[in-house]
């Protein structure tokens, strides 16, 4: 992803390549969004679950992917409209683990984590966004800076499973 996303900001490329690059960073994100959201579920809910979560939340990105595909509206929103599709899987993991977060504490960083990511998506989607901070920000670079946090979080609650045998 951050390859391709380097290509396609950084990168002078034709516009049909450039088309091309979008579209497969896209079913990558869905594919990444869909698992995050699955791995959620392993985790509060156990395995049968997440197996029941995995096929609608790809089936969710495939109709995204396809209406990216087939609408031009769809695609010249670009990142918004990925929002939208990662919104919703997001709202169900945040409910899901809202649900656990008494019995399984370290929860708690998945859910920041997750709002860091909202934060950041719509950040994303207000093209406005520029101020310099030792560095140019612009709602791009405030994007992936709510990203990194994102990051962050899962990788403290990940580290905090370890105290729970049964998680």
């Amino acid at each position: 992803v951050c390859v391709l996303g380097s290509v396609i900001h950084g990168v002078q490329i034709t516009p049909e390549v450039k088309d091309l690059l979008w579209n497969i960073l896209f079913f990558i994100l869905v594919l990444m969004m869909a698992s995050f959201v699955t791995a959620i579920v392993y985790e509060t809910d156990g395995l049968s679950k997440a197996k029941q979560t995995a096929v609608p939340a790809l089936l969710l990105g495939a109709v995204y992917l396809i209406l990216r595909l087939t609408i031009p509206a769809v695609k010249q929103m670009r990142f918004t409209a990925f929002s939208i599709y990662a919104i919703v899987l997001l709202v169900y993991a945040i409910i899901k683990l809202v649900a656990v977060k008494k019995e399984k504490p370290y929860v708690k960083n998945f859910l920041y984590g997750i709002i860091c990511l909202v934060i950041g998506s719509l950040a994303q989607t207000m093209k406005f966004i520029k101020f310099h901070f030792i560095y140019d920000f612009n709602y791009n670079s405030v994007y992936h800076l709510f990203t990194l946090f994102l990051l962050l979080f899962v990788y403290k609650g990940l580290k905090e499973t370890q105290k729970y045998p049964n998680s």
